[in-house]
C-alpha cells in the first residue's frame, strides 16, 4: 500500500519519527537551510520553475524546478513535485498528497528505490530513472531505506515555502500551458544527468 507524503511533512521531518537521523534532524535542516539561502543569493534570489495543471478540472499540480548544484557550477537538476488534492475545501497545497522526482545522482542512488517501493515516485517520470535504481536496494547508501533529506528535493520544497507559492489561488495564476510531450522533453533522465555531473567532475580535477 502506498505511503503518504505531504509538503509540510517533507519540510519538517521526511525521515519519520523512528529514523536513525532523528537525533540530528535539526542539525541537518539548519545546514540545508544555510546552503539553500547561499544558493539563492548566488542566483539572484530565484530558481527557474514552472507550474503545470494537467487537468483543468482538478486541483492537481506539477512544480518543475531547475535546482542548481551546490558543488558544480552551471549544473542544474530537474526536480518535480506533484501535488494531488485529497480533500475538497483546502486553500493551500501544504497537505495535498505529494509525489516526487529528481535526476540528481544522490536521488537516484540513495532514494529512488525507497520512493518507488513506497509509491511516492511520479508515475509519469519513472521512465526517466535508471531501471537499476528502481530494482536494486541501496544496501550501502541507505541500508535503513529512509526517505531522508535529499538535497535537491528539499531545496524545491523550501523554495515553495520561501516564495509562499502554496496558495491554490496563487498557483492557478501562474500555471503554464500543459503539453505532455514538451514537459517530458524538458527533463533529462538520470543517466544523462549523471554523465553531465561526471564530466564536470573531471574538469574540476584537471
Amino acid at each position: 500500500m502506498p505511503k503518504k507524503l505531504t509538503l509540510n511533512q517533507f519540510i519538517s521531518n521526511p525521515t519519520g519519527k523512528y529514523s536513525a537521523e532523528v537525533g540530528r534532524r535539526d542539525l541537518i535542516k539548519n545546514s540545508l537551510e544555510r546552503q539553500f539561502k547561499a544558493l539563492l543569493r548566488e542566483h539572484n534570489g530565484k530558481f527557474q520553475w514552472k507550474i503545470f495543471q494537467p487537468s483543468a478540472n482538478k486541483n492537481n499540480f506539477l512544480f518543475h524546478f531547475k535546482i542548481p548544484s551546490t558543488t558544480k557550477k552551471d549544473l542544474f537538476y530537474d526536480v518535480v513535485l506533484q501535488f494531488n488534492e485529497n480533500n475538497k475545501g483546502k486553500t493551500t497545497i501544504s497537505e495535498f498528497d505529494m509525489k516526487v522526482f529528481s535526476n540528481a545522482p544522490n536521488f537516484m542512488f540513495t532514494y529512488a528505490y525507497v520512493l518507488n517501493e513506497d509509491g511516492l515516485l511520479i508515475d509519469l517520470l519513472k521512465s526517466k530513472i535508471d531501471k537499476r535504481a528502481l530494482t536494486q536496494e541501496p544496501d550501502k547508501r541507505n541500508p535503513r531505506q529512509d526517505l531522508g533529506f535529499e538535497k535537491s528535493m528539499y531545496f524545491a520544497g523550501l523554495y515553495i515555502k520561501d516564495a509562499r507559492m502554496y496558495y491554490i489561488s496563487q498557483i492557478k495564476n501562474n500555471v503554464s500551458r500543459w503539453n505532455r510531450s514538451a514537459f517530458l522533453d524538458s527533463i533529462a533522465n538520470t543517466s544523462e544527468k549523471l554523465e553531465e555531473y561526471q564530466s564536470k567532475e573531471k574538469k574540476d580535477k584537471k
